[in-house]
């Protein structure tokens, strides 16, 4: 390892071969005063991390601070299996515990503008949020209760920051504890508002007794997590899964939308349901209304005209019946009296020459299918 002079330095001398050593201490302050800078270095070159001497037991850090800036070797004490030892252990089972893990999308960019210290979002990344019921756990322990579960999210710092719930069982048979009996989905107690890195944020769940004493943890990528019911193993202190002990969650994804932009998301994914914000027909034409006023001889009568393909007519789209969803379809558009609106039916594409094909070779790959099937019987 080559000593470490400051970022202006190593930018500088851009030596992508070189490697620098921090003990946590150092790195610690480094990210606290210049997480972008970090970023950076650790884009062009490798770093490493190492616990503090002062350490004595062979505690451990938490290694997330230091993944969350892009520094590829974070060293721990691998003799003490401790929370940060079980983060590690997790997060590098989904690479079969085999070579680096991907970084996300925003620590690869060259010259990009990535603060992981910054609590705003990120630019190209979808933002979540993520809700979570815990409905019960199986074959947890035999003699005692399982009473608690803690549930805390690591990321970035905007995304780990205050991000802990802690559910407590409301009964126990000896088999499975619950700690929901509510069958409502939208009753969900564990909610995380806003990840704004999710391929960079992860969930630890860890079981644990009224006294503290240890159960059992799994600790799961937001990335892998997908919307629905789920059983999570639990696994112990060495990351190895523990005999048929799970918990049973359900959880859903959606993407993050501000307060102050609900209202136009909703008018989007709704549009026919926000009547309010579709504008009446009338303020697209009001010389007509005041030319009515003033003169009657000048009144014309405006409809909307539909071409119906079957007869070849074009009629007024309060004439035309057979279709609910073609007149609701004149009635919202904002083309009404400027535009022809044409919607197609069912009819209109049974009718196509290429509907008609496809349904003659269908049948006739049904009769030769059915000719076969007799010459077997």
């Amino acid at each position: 390892p080559v000593r470490f002079k400051g970022f202006g330095i190593a930018d500088q001398l851009n030596y992508s071969y070189e490697c620098s050593s921090f003990n946590e201490d150092k790195g610690q302050n480094l990210i606290r005063e210049n997480a972008m800078e970090f970023v950076i270095y650790n884009e062009r070159q490798l770093s490493r991390v190492y616990p503090r001497g002062t350490r004595i037991e062979s505690t451990n850090y938490n290694p997330y601070q230091f993944w969350s800036v892009g520094c590829q070797m974070v060293a721990l004490n691998y003799q003490t299996l401790d929370t940060p030892m079980q983060i590690n252990l997790g997060m590098f089972e989904y690479n079969k515990r085999c070579g680096y893990l991907q970084k996300p999308t925003p620590y690869c960019l060259r010259f990009g503008t990535f603060d992981p210290q910054e609590p705003t979002s990120i630019e190209n990344v979808v933002v979540e949020q993520l809700s979570i019921k815990l409905i019960s756990g199986q074959f947890l322990i035999q003699d005692h209760e399982p009473v608690y579960v803690d549930v805390e999210m690591y990321g970035i710092y905007a995304d780990a920051s205050k991000r802990r719930e802690r559910i407590k069982s409301k009964r126990w048979n000896g088999f499975q504890a619950i700690y929901d009996d509510n069958d409502n989905e939208n009753d969900l107690v564990i909610n995380f508002s806003k990840i704004n890195l999710p391929e960079m944020a992860s969930l630890r769940f860890a079981v644990s007794e009224e006294d503290g004493t240890f159960i059992g943890q799994a600790f799961i990528p937001v990335s892998t997590l997908r919307s629905g019911y789920r059983h999570i193993v639990l696994r112990n202190q060495s990351n190895v899964p523990v005999h048929s002990s799970t918990l049973f969650i359900y959880s859903r994804i959606e993407v993050h939308v501000d307060a102050a932009c609900e209202n136009i998301v909703d008018s989007l994914m709704n549009p026919l349901e926000k009547k309010e914000l579709i504008s009446s027909p009338d303020q697209y034409q009001p010389n007509l209304n005041e030319n009515k006023q003033d003169d009657p001889s000048k009144t014309q009568q405006y409809t909307t005209t539909i071409t119906i393909k079957h007869n070849n007519t074009r009629q007024p789209s309060s004439s035309v019946d057979e279709n609910g969803s073609r007149n609701q379809f004149v009635k919202n558009t904002q083309l009404k009296n400027t535009h022809l609106c044409y919607c197609l039916t069912i009819k209109d594409v049974q009718q196509m020459k290429f509907y008609i094909q496809e349904q003659e070779k269908l049948k006739d790959k049904l009769r030769k299918a059915a000719a076969s099937l007799d010459k077997v019987c």
